[in-house]
């Protein structure tokens, strides 16, 4: 089982412009893995790790690590990603490590991806590098959560 290690965050409204911070406690939560959205008013610095789904409609620059990833249509990552899975939607810059990656229709990468496998579909704009690796997230910078034997990961 993996755990987290403490980490702050800075979360800041564009609209108050007043900043807070947060730390992640030790150890994941029990219970099955959940889904969590960041909104499309959020904007994030710094790291974000989730042993379950995330969403993104808003803004992160940092680096991500969770289970499987969506990146909205009009949200903006810059940072690393590394997950089991990720959609994009959105804006990405920064590189990609994930087993599966889908580039979808209204997609903008910039990025060097990592994956087993790719799709890029019609309409998504790409610039950078891939690189077939049968077990790209084992490459990353920290280990993304895996699902226990007999668990669902979300």
């Amino acid at each position: 089982m993996q755990s987290f290690m403490p980490r702050s965050a800075t979360h800041h409204d564009p609209a108050g412009g007043h900043a807070a911070s947060a730390t992640v406690a030790q150890g994941a939560p029990s219970g099955a893995p959940t889904r969590s959205v960041i909104d499309g008013w959020v904007v994030i610095t710094g790291s974000l790790m989730s042993h379950g789904e995330v969403q993104v409609e808003g803004r992160i620059i940092g680096d991500i690590c969770c289970t499987h990833l969506i990146v909205g249509e009009h949200a903006a990552i810059t940072g690393s990603i590394i997950a089991q899975e990720v959609f994009v939607r959105g804006t990405v810059a920064g590189t990609i490590r994930a087993k599966r990656v889908i580039l979808q229709e209204s997609a903008r990468v910039d990025s060097e991806i990592y994956h087993e496998l790719l799709s890029i579909e019609e309409g998504a704009r790409f610039h950078g590098r891939t690189r077939l690796n049968q077990d790209p997230i084992s490459i990353g910078t920290f280990e993304p959560p895996r699902a226990a034997a007999g668990t669902v990961a979300a």
